[in-house]
C-alpha cells in the first residue's frame, strides 16, 4: 500500500527528530552528572530522558495529522484510524518504558547507589528488598482503589483494564502536580527574568539564597559528621577477629571524609543484643552514603551560589560607578569594555524585554485555558486559532511548528517551577550532581511528561 502525505510526514518527523533527542539526552546527563557517576547510571538516565522527550515529541505531530485530515476530501476516517493506531502504538511503547523506568529501574538504581552492603550481590539483594518494602504501602492503597475502579465498571478486569488503571492513577497524581507547576511557572518565570534585569535586586536575592544555602550546607555537614562519628566509635568498639567484619570496617572507615575525625557524638552500630554485625555495618554505610550524597550537593549549591553573589557584587559596583570595565574580585582580573557593556547594560535590558514578551505569552496561555473551559465559544485562545484556523489553511509542518512553539514554553516553565521546590531537594548543579539527585529529577520529569 502506498504511503500518503500524513504517514510520510510522521515517519520523516520521527526519523529526523530521534537522533537529535539522543544527543539532547546525552547532553543533559553529561552537563549535570558528577565525574564519579558510574556507567550504568549514564545508561539508565539517558534512556529515561530519551523516552520522556519522545513522548513530548509525539504531541505536535499528533495534533498536526488530525488537523490535516480534516482538510481531506471525502471520508478521512480510514486515514485517521490508521494514523491513530500508529501513534497509539508508539505512545504505549514509550509510556510502558517510562512507567517501568520511573517506578522501578531508576528507583532501584537510587537504592543500589546508596546501599551499604560490601559485595555487589548483597547490595543488589538488599536494594531489591528495600524497594519492595517501600512499595508495600502503595500496593496496599492501590488494591482497594483498583477494586473500586473495577466495581464501578470504569476498567475491565483484563490486562487492558489494568493498563488503563495504571494510566488513570499515574496521570491523576502527576496532572495535579503539573497544573500547580504550570500555573506557578507562568506567573513567576517572567518575574524571574525581570528580576535578572535589575542587578541590585538580583544581588539581594542571591545574597539571601547564599545565606539559605549556607544553613543547608551546615545541616548536611552536621548530619554527615554524626554518622562519621558513629563509624569511628564503632571501629573503636569492634573487638571481633572475624576477617569479614574487619574488612568491612576498614572499607567503611576509608570512605569517611577526612575532615571529620571526632567520635564524641557517635553511636555504636550494634543490633538489639549489642553485637556489631555485617548487617549493622551495612545499615550504617547506607546512611553514610546517603549523607555524603546530600553533603556533596549542598556544598556544590553553596559554592555556585557564593560565586554568583561575588560576581553580581562586581557587576553592581561597575554599574554604580559607571566603570568602563569590571574588576572580577575572585579572578583578580578585569573585563574588556565590550564585556562590561554587555553584562551591565545590554543583557539586563534584554532580560526585561524578554520578561515582557513572556508575560504576554503567559497571558495567552491563561486565555487558552479559559477558551477550553468555554468549549471555544469565545475567541479567547490565540493558540487555538493558530492551529485550527481555516483561513490560515496550515500544513502538517506548519501545525507541528506552531504546537512546538506553544508546548515548548509550557515545558520550560514547568521544569523551572519543578526545580524551585526546594523541599524536594531538586536543584541540580552543573557537573556536580550526584546520580541519586539526577535520577530523582529524571523520575519526576518522566512522570510529568
Amino acid at each position: 500500500m502506498a504511503i500518503d502525505y500524513e504517514e510520510a510526514s510522521l515517519i520523516a518527523y520521527l526519523v529526523v527528530c530521534a537522533p537529535f533527542l539522543v544527543w539532547l539526552s546525552r547532553t543533559c546527563v553529561g552537563y549535570y552528572a558528577e565525574e564519579s557517576t558510574p556507567p550504568y547510571a549514564y545508561i539508565c538516565l539517558n534512556v529515561g530522558f530519551f523516552c520522556t522527550f519522545m513522548v513530548i515529541l509525539l504531541v505536535p505531530i499528533d495534533v498536526a495529522i488530525v488537523c490535516a485530515l480534516r482538510e481531506l476530501g471525502g471520508d478521512p476516517i480510514q486515514h485517521y484510524r490508521r494514523d491513530r493506531g500508529v501513534l497509539l502504538a508508539i505512545y504505549d511503547f514509550f509510556y510502558a518504558i517510562i512507567l517501568l523506568w520511573a517506578n522501578a529501574v531508576l528507583c532501584y538504581m537510587e537504592y543500589y547507589n546508596t546501599d551499604g552492603y560490601f559485595t555487589s550481590g548483597s547490595r543488589a539483594w538488599s536494594s531489591l528488598k528495600r524497594l519492595v518494602i517501600d512499595y508495600i504501602p502503595f500496593v496496599l492503597a492501590g488494591v482497594p482503589a483498583l477494586g473500586l475502579i473495577l466495581g464501578l465498571g470504569v476498567c475491565a478486569p483484563t490486562s487492558d483494564g489494568l493498563n488503563m488503571f495504571t494510566k488513570i492513577a499515574t496521570n491523576t497524581a502527576y496532572e495535579t502536580l503539573l497544573m500547580f507547576l504550570i500555573g506557578f511557572g507562568l506567573v513567576e518565570f517572567p518575574r524571574l527574568l525581570w528580576t535578572n534585569g535589575d542587578l541590585p535586586k538580583l544581588l539581594k536575592k542571591q545574597q539571601i539564597k547564599a545565606a539559605t544555602e549556607f544553613t543547608s550546607n551546615l545541616d548536611a555537614q552536621m548530619g554527615l559528621g554524626k554518622l562519621v562519628a558513629s563509624v569511628l566509635k564503632t571501629k573503636e568498639k569492634l573487638t571481633s577477629s572475624d576477617p569479614v567484619l574487619k574488612e568491612a570496617m576498614s572499607i567503611l572507615s576509608s570512605e569517611c571524609p577526612s575532615e571529620f575525625r571526632s567520635s564524641k557524638l557517635g553511636e555504636i552500630a550494634s543490633d538489639k543484643d549489642g553485637n556489631i554485625t555485617i548487617h549493622t555495618l551495612s545499615a550504617l554505610r547506607t546512611k553514610l552514603n546517603a549523607a555524603k550524597s546530600v553533603y556533596r550537593m549542598a556544598q556544590a549549591r553553596l559554592e555556585t551560589t557564593q560565586i554568583g553573589a561575588y560576581d553580581l557584587e562586581d557587576l553592581v559596583k561597575a554599574k554604580e560607578s559607571n566603570a568602563k570595565v569590571i574588576h572580577w574580585s575572585l579572578k583578580n582580573s578585569e573585563s574588556t569594555a565590550e564585556e562590561c557593556k554587555w553584562l551591565v547594560k545590554t543583557r539586563p535590558s534584554l532580560y526585561k524585554g524578554l520578561a515582557i514578551f513572556l508575560a504576554i505569552i503567559s497571558l495567552f496561555s491563561f486565555l487558552g485555558v479559559v477558551g477550553s473551559m468555554s468549549e471555544h465559544t469565545l475567541p479567547a485562545s490565540v493558540y487555538f486559532h493558530m492551529v485550527h484556523s481555516s483561513a490560515a489553511n496550515p500544513s502538517v509542518a506548519g501545525i507541528t511548528i506552531a504546537v512546538w512553539l506553544q508546548i515548548s514554553y509550557a515545558i520550560v516553565v514547568t521544569v523551572w517551577a519543578l526545580f524551585q521546590l526546594r523541599s524536594l531537594g531538586l536543584e541540580l548543579v552543573p557537573h556536580r550532581s550526584t546520580p541519586t539527585a539526577l535520577s530523582f529529577g529524571c523520575r519526576l520529569i518522566m512522570g510529568l511528561s
